[in-house]
């Protein structure tokens, strides 16, 4: 689903993609406390016999609960798709690596026995998914906070302990050769246990 579509010769946009449905949901609610109107829900969005209905009723809850952050990066991932689409449009070629869309580069530096921990997050009739287990899965996503800036929403709600953040910082702390990659890990650990409360 794109923001913009054309299709049958009409133009379909779709402006608010990107806004999380709590936001929305917040703004129908205001609009129909001042104006009476109501808005018409589709029941068939819920009903677990369309797969739609599935994925928001069994699967959307367990990706929140292990990636509070998966719309953002899901529509990231979706702009980055469209703009390597108009690359390959317009003749140009992608390098292999243009999208960075998972760990799995990650798993020969994890620590050993990682494979064992893995947990299944979702188990539906068609579909199974795993997740890291928890101590390498802080790992993944400290590091990422720590390379990128962008995790810190799912650090926050993994909610690592201090202990748990001393451990990470001794293993992220040698993932770079850049002799000022230790200082600044030790710097960003040390912001995400203050926003927890952890006082270190």
């Amino acid at each position: 689903m794109h923001a913009d579509t054309q299709r049958e010769g009409l133009r379909l946009l779709r402006p608010w993609l990107d806004i999380e449905r709590a936001v929305l949901l917040a703004q129908v609610d205001s609009f129909t406390r001042q104006t009476g109107w109501l808005p018409v829900t589709d029941p068939s969005n819920v009903d677990p016999h369309y797969a739609r209905g599935a994925l928001r009723a069994e699967l959307l809850p367990v990706l929140q609960t292990y990636w509070p952050v998966w719309q953002q990066t899901l529509s990231r991932h979706a702009r980055q798709s469209a703009q390597a689409a108009e690359v390959r449009r317009q003749g140009d070629v992608l390098r292999d690596d243009w999208l960075n869309n998972g760990p799995a580069s990650l798993g020969p530096l994890l620590p050993e026995g990682w494979k064992n921990r893995l947990q299944i997050i979702y188990q539906g009739k068609a579909i199974r998914l795993w997740s890291l287990g928890r101590p390498e899965l802080l790992l993944a996503k400290l590091w990422a906070l720590c390379d990128r800036g962008l995790d810190l929403g799912d650090c926050m709600a993994l909610a690592p302990s201090a202990e748990e953040l001393r451990q990470a910082e001794a293993w992220i702390a040698t993932q770079d050769l850049n002799p000022d990659w230790p200082t600044h890990v030790d710097a960003t650990l040390k912001d995400l246990a203050r926003r927890l409360g952890h006082g270190l």
